[in-house]
């Protein structure tokens, strides 16, 4: 069973409210440079909206009741993969990583802890039961493992608490070690047989000032420079 198939088997277990949303399927793992890690996809409507009117010509649709669950008449998966990737080009708050990489051969992926769609970080937490943290740490890990990255950017700092306490099965190849080089400055991220150079920072949206966005991309391009790239 593939990862989206099991993430169903999520949604249909503990996603019984009628204002559950779909959630945001796995796109395959790629090879990439830096790979980044949030919380959750938010949803924002106005931004889904000019997607559905630009990519998928899907005009006067509501995005709350095309993304809601139990309702999903016309929702496929691959909807979620091209609302992915119009997401990367166009929102925000990945301007960041469309930034840092613009004038380079370097490639960045994403992905989130939680697939779970909702735009408050408090209502994501607070919404979660044990189960289903468990559930989803362990579809995080396995597609983590499918990456092969050089550096592993969290770029929230829930995320980098809750990592921290993940119970990691046998089976798991990913391993979030909490040991800090303090040569390198970084932390290090088991990811199958490879030690990937690991930061930790808080937020890239306003809270993130400029000077901290600054020196995050010195970190990144430091680290990467002493790699065989």
């Amino acid at each position: 069973m593939d990862l989206n198939d099991q993430l169903e088997k999520v949604w249909e277990k503990h996603c019984s409210k009628k204002t559950a949303l779909v959630p945001q399927y796995f796109r395959n793992p790629e090879d990439c440079h830096v790979l980044f890690i949030g919380l959750n996809p938010s949803f924002v409507a106005p931004h889904l909206t000019r997607w559905m009117n630009s990519e998928c010509s899907i005009e006067n649709a509501e995005p709350t009741k095309f993304f809601k669950w139990h309702t999903r008449k016309k929702f496929v998966r691959e909807h979620c993969y091209s609302e992915q990737s119009f997401s990367y080009k166009n929102h925000p708050y990945f301007g960041f990583h469309r930034k840092l990489f613009s004038d380079s051969e370097l490639n960045w992926c994403h992905t989130d802890l939680y697939r779970i769609r909702k735009s408050a970080q408090n209502d994501t937490l607070d919404s979660l039961n044990d189960e289903f943290k468990r559930e989803s740490h362990e579809l995080f890990l396995a597609h983590v493992a499918g990456f092969k990255p050089k550096v592993i950017v969290v770029l929230n700092a829930a995320v980098f608490r809750i990592l921290k306490t993940i119970d990691y099965n046998v089976q798991s190849t990913v391993r979030f070690d909490d040991h800090f080089n303090d040569i390198a400055g970084h932390w290090w991220t088991n990811v199958g047989t490879e030690k990937v150079p690991t930061i930790y920072s808080g937020h890239i949206g306003r809270s993130l000032a400029t000077p901290n966005r600054q020196l995050l991309e010195w970190h990144i391009r430091k680290i990467l420079t002493g790699i065989d790239t």
